[in-house]
């Protein structure tokens, strides 16, 4: 059975950390974060563990133009805040599903 346990980094730099020290099946991203935002997370997970960089789910309460350009050029799935258990539950059920698939 799948390891379903949930680690929160609180913002970029953290997460990065923890990228270091543990292997993750999904990365649920936030955009907007401090000291390190998630696109810039995501630029770091690209270059040290670009491996990773299919597991990644971003989410963020701003739908700007500018946001969304990257989240299609990038083909990131995308969660809008705010959203339900239930959606949450589909988009990382669809992720993984799709990793699976390209694997």
């Amino acid at each position: 059975m799948a390891d379903k346990n949930v680690d929160i980094a609180a913002n970029g730099e953290i997460g990065q950390k923890m990228l270091e020290r543990k292997h993750y099946a999904l990365l649920l991203i936030d955009i907007r974060m401090p000291v390190m935002n998630g696109r810039a997370l995501y630029e770091y997970i690209e270059q040290k563990h670009p491996r990773l960089a299919d597991r990644v789910v971003f989410t963020d309460g701003n739908t700007s133009r500018d946001n969304v350009a990257f989240w299609e050029t990038a083909n990131i799935p995308f969660l809008p805040k705010p959203f339900t258990t239930d959606e949450l539950t589909a988009v990382v059920t669809r992720s993984l599903e799709r990793r699976h698939r390209i694997q």
